[in-house]
């Protein structure tokens, strides 16, 4: 009973009264919501690991290293035929990697709770033609800019790559 209330909480699942529970429908809201705390916590970290690789950090080293990585992955599977399943997976690590770089456990936390919801709408957003080669795009831009240190090309691009998918998961549901 504890363990389905977990899951209402974390909007997997909706409690019907009298009738057990149902897999939770994703609302209007509930996108614009999961996009907003994505890019608030995810922007923040990006720009920290933008901040740190000026300083050539050994960690921040290390995190552009391994989102290049990353990157090359989704860019095997994309040319491998594009199975969404694994790129959603790799694009999850992309994203996730940026998150855990700042070190902050709230943020890690917050983002864990969201797994469900983010992959959910990836696949969704990353069925549409043309969308899993243009977020390789996003992707390898904003390791350019962090790599650069280009404040503004990094705020339009990371917010062009959280607005397209928001806004294809939107018109799904019209």
């Amino acid at each position: 009973h504890s363990a389905l209330q977990q899951l209402e909480s974390e909007g997997y699942v909706d409690i019907l009264p009298s009738r057990g529970f149902a897999l939770h429908e994703m609302s209007p809201h509930d996108i614009e919501e999961t996009f907003e705390i994505r890019s608030a916590i995810e922007f923040f970290c990006i720009y920290a690991l933008k901040e740190d690789y000026k300083n050539k950090t050994p960690e921040s080293v290390s995190a552009i290293h391994e989102l290049e990585g990353l990157l090359a992955g989704q860019q095997q599977i994309f040319e491998s035929g594009g199975d969404i399943e694994s790129f959603v997976s790799c694009d999850f690590k992309f994203h996730s990697t940026i998150v855990a770089y700042k070190g902050n456990e709230t943020f890690n936390e917050i983002y864990r709770a969201h797994t469900y919801k983010i992959q959910n709408l990836a696949c969704s957003s990353l069925a549409h033609p043309g969308r899993m080669e243009n977020t390789l795009k996003e992707h390898k831009e904003i390791l350019d800019a962090v790599i650069k240190g280009d404040d503004r090309d990094l705020c339009e691009i990371t917010m062009k790559h959280f607005n397209t998918p928001k806004y294809i998961n939107l018109q799904d549901l019209m």
